[in-house]
């Protein structure tokens, strides 16, 4: 278990909703992205505003 503060988590998840799209929860509300398949990976998250230092900085870029 690792424990994350707000701000730690805000824009450092990679989300994915049923129908495809990437979605943040910002200032409050939800963002989603255009279809992923339909845009692209990059495109998507830059659409949500995801933040990969945060997401690595987290710990999130891991190997199996």
């Amino acid at each position: 278990m690792i424990s994350e503060d707000n701000d730690e988590m805000t824009s450092s998840y990679m989300m994915i909703t049923a129908d495809g799209r990437f979605y943040q929860n910002t200032e409050g509300q939800y963002t989603k992205s255009q279809p992923i398949l339909g845009v692209g990976m990059q495109t998507a998250l830059e659409q949500v505003g995801f933040d990969y230092g945060k997401f690595k900085k987290r710990g999130g870029a891991y190997e199996l």
